[in-house]
């Protein structure tokens, strides 16, 4: 009886041999992946309140230089949040080997992005010098999506 049991409950393969993954590590992905899904929900809708600040709130206080930066701010932290949420459900089907490129899509818009809103939010220049490190930070996760497609 045992064993039948035991059978029963082996996550198998269509093949029919036993998964490699055990369910600590399934249940260790699964948090992974939520996390990267709740970020992505995060910055996708604290993106679309950017673009709509921005075309909306900002237009009759700022220049038009700065609606710009606003605008070019809000595109890339919205494409980086559908980037995010396209490898974490990528990540669903077992590839955890994306994580490096979410963490830095994730940092990047955080330094690139919110660099930009503070500046035309402040006049504050010195807080553009942050700004080119979150764009180099997007463009290593996009060069890690690239060489680790490969693998």
């Amino acid at each position: 009886m045992r064993i039948a049991l035991v059978a029963l409950s082996a996550r198998a393969t269509p093949g029919g041999f036993p998964a490699r993954r055990s369910g600590h590590q399934h249940r260790d992905r699964s948090l992974l992946v939520n996390h990267y899904l709740l970020i992505a929900g995060v910055l996708g809708g604290t993106g679309v309140a950017a673009g709509a600040f921005g075309a909306h709130a900002l237009q009759a206080s700022v220049s038009l230089e700065r609606i710009d930066i606003w605008e070019t701010a809000a595109q890339y932290h919205l494409i980086h949040a559908a980037a995010i949420l396209a490898l974490a459900l990528y990540s669903q089907a077992g590839e955890s080997r994306w994580r490096l490129p979410m963490m830095g899509f994730t940092a990047g818009v955080l330094l690139f992005s919110f660099s930009l809103y503070a500046l035309v939010l402040t006049d504050i220049t010195q807080l553009a010098m942050i700004t080119p490190i979150g764009g180099l930070l997007l463009m290593l996760s996009w060069l890690l999506v690239a060489i680790k497609a490969f693998k």
